[in-house]
């Protein structure tokens, strides 16, 4: 079975951008076979927020799976920390994960 790396849920767009260029630079990773998806609240427009991710990323819609959708409930302060959603990476390589989980500290 094919396993999914899942990458990158709470990193500053900074570090995000950088572990893409890692993957692409060190890994020989071609960008456009990364995929993406978000989660959002219901509060939050959907096309505003792939957007968002699209020009923040540097990537194609095409790369993003649908937005999965949360109903909004009393989050409080996490509403303004959220504007855009949570997005999330995903690149289906079992030889690259296992050499990335070897890299990790235990």
């Amino acid at each position: 079975a094919d396993c999914s790396v899942l990458i990158a849920k709470v990193f500053t767009f900074k570090r995000r951008l950088t572990f893409i260029k890692f993957l692409v630079t060190i890994f020989n990773i071609k960008k456009n076979d990364l995929h993406f998806g978000i989660q959002i609240f219901t509060n939050i427009n959907t096309e505003e927020a792939l957007d968002f991710w699209i020009k923040k990323l540097k990537v194609n819609k095409a790369q993003f799976q649908k937005p999965v959708v949360t109903i909004s409930g009393s989050i409080g302060a996490y509403r303004k920390k959220s504007k855009y959603g949570v997005v999330t990476m995903h690149y289906n390589n079992k030889k690259a994960r296992d050499i990335l989980i070897k890299l990790l500290p235990t």
